[in-house]
Parts: C-alpha cells; sequence; structure tokens
C-alpha cells in the first residue's frame, strides 16, 4: 500500500543514500581514531627520547636508559655465555673428559643486597661498594 496515494499495486524502492553516507561517516571515525593512535604512539616516542628538565627528573631519566641499555647487554652476555659453555662441553667430550659448569650467581642472588640504579650499590653511604668488592675479591682468590 503507498503511503501517499494508497495505491494497492505499491513497491518499495530500496534507497541507498543513507546507507552510502553511514558507511563515509563510520570510515572517517575509523580513519580519524587509527590517525590518532598513531600520532599518539609517535609522540610518546618523541617524549621518551628527550630528557626532561628537572634535574632529580633528567637524573632518573638518564638511569632508567641505562638499566634499559644495561639489561640488554646482560641478556647478550647470558647468550654468549650459555654458547661458551656449551662450546666447551663440546670439546671436554671430544677429548674424553668431563666438564664441570661454574656455577652462575642467580638473578635473586645477585639481587639481594639491595642495589640501587640511581644511588649505586647500599644507596649513599656506599657500604654496598664494600660488600661487591669483598664479592669480587673472595671470587678471584677462590
Amino acid at each position: 500500500c503507498c503511503p501517499i496515494c494508497r495505491a494497492a499495486t505499491y513497491q518499495k524502492r530500496r534507497i541507498r543514500d543513507g546507507r552510502v553516507a553511514y558507511r563515509r561517516r563510520a570510515a572517517a571515525r575509523i580513519q580519524a581514531a587509527y590517525r590518532g593512535a598513531r600520532c599518539r604512539r609517535w609522540y610518546r616516542r618523541v617524549l621518551a627520547s628527550i630528557p626532561p628538565a628537572d634535574p632529580f627528573a633528567r637524573r632518573l631519566w638518564f638511569a632508567d636508559k641505562l638499566r634499559l641499555q644495561l639489561q640488554v647487554d646482560i641478556d647478550e652476555m647470558d647468550k654468549e655465555r650459555g654458547d661458551i659453555e656449551r662450546l666447551f662441553a663440546e670439546m671436554a667430550v671430544r677429548r674424553g673428559e668431563v666438564y664441570d659448569a661454574p656455577e652462575y650467581p642467580t638473578e635473586e642472588e645477585e639481587s639481594g643486597d639491595g642495589e640501587d640504579v640511581v644511588g649505586g650499590p647500599g644507596g649513599e653511604d656506599g657500604a654496598g661498594w664494600v660488600a661487591a668488592a669483598a664479592r669480587g675479591q673472595a671470587a678471584l682468590e677462590a
């Protein structure tokens, strides 16, 4: 039934204008959200590469950068140490010997004395440095 003339032979026709407009608005919103997220991620990386002006925050910022770089270096050294230990074990097997790998301290044993990246081991008084030197001397004597 036609809504204007009430004719019984009325057929509805689909109008695509609304659907097209809705899809264009939805696509624009999706693109805006993506561009905003991409820009925020880029700006976060830019801010992470600029040290703060406050001296205390600047010190913490550099300490964090140093900590991250040291962690990368330690991970690489652990990987290489494992490779070297496997090489020594393989060489010992070829010669018919038994290779006893040295015991390295675990992370729990190393971080048990309260070392701090900003103040050094043991804080400002330097007691941690004395303990670290004693441990190193004991390792050399053993």
